[in-house]
C-alpha cells in the first residue's frame, strides 16, 4: 500500500509518529495535516506537508489531498 512504501521512507525516528497521525484520521475520518521528513531515493533529506480530506467509502476511507516538498 501506499502508506506502506511511504513509511518505509521516512527517518526511523519519525515513523511512529506518522503513522499515529495516520491511524488517527483513518478511526476518526478527520482532515489530516501532517509535516515530517522524507528519505528520498538519491539519499537526500527533505521535508514534507500533508494535507488530505477523508472521505468513507463503505468500510474503505480514501485520502483526496496531497503532498508539497516545503524544504528550504
Amino acid at each position: 500500500t501506499f502508506v506502506e512504501c511511504f513509511h518505509a521512507c521516512l527517518p526511523e525516528e519519525d515513523r511512529e509518529a506518522f503513522l499515529r497521525s495516520v491511524h488517527k484520521v483513518v478511526t476518526e475520518v478527520l482532515p489530516w495535516r501532517y509535516e515530517g521528513r522524507f528519505n528520498r531515493p538519491d539519499g537526500k533529506s527533505i521535508w514534507f506537508s500533508a494535507n488530505a480530506v477523508p472521505v468513507q467509502e463503505g468500510e474503505d476511507v480514501i485520502f483526496y489531498g496531497f503532498l508539497t516538498d516545503v524544504t528550504l
